[in-house]
């Protein structure tokens, strides 16, 4: 299993801040390759994620002064964590976009 770099970085709750993350480490050709948001604390949330370039992602975010802490963890394969309100609603979506897909 090989292992990688994943990043742990605190965000304000605010529009926009996402946005920001993703724009800086998309300006400097960074892929992410999985990624989980959840919240953290009243106003602040926790963004895990691990990239095919830690040492750019590193500095990148130095450079925005972002509070994040590093760790390595095993992997095989990208994954994308989802949370949902309603999960009979959530499969049943899924479930429709896989059939759509499968047919185009």
């Amino acid at each position: 299993m090989p292992i990688t770099k994943e990043f742990a970085i605190r965000l304000e709750d605010r529009p926009g801040t996402l946005g920001r993350l993703c724009q800086a480490l998309a300006e400097q050709d960074i892929n992410i390759l999985a990624y989980q948001q959840f919240p953290n604390e009243k106003g602040k949330s926790s963004v895990r994620r691990v990239v095919d370039n830690p040492d750019k992602t590193k500095a990148t975010l130095d450079r925005q002064r972002n509070d994040y802490t590093e760790a390595e963890p095993g992997a095989n394969a990208s994954f994308l964590i989802l949370g949902a309100a309603d999960a009979g609603k959530a499969v049943k979506l899924l479930e429709q976009a896989s059939a759509a897909s499968a047919t185009t």
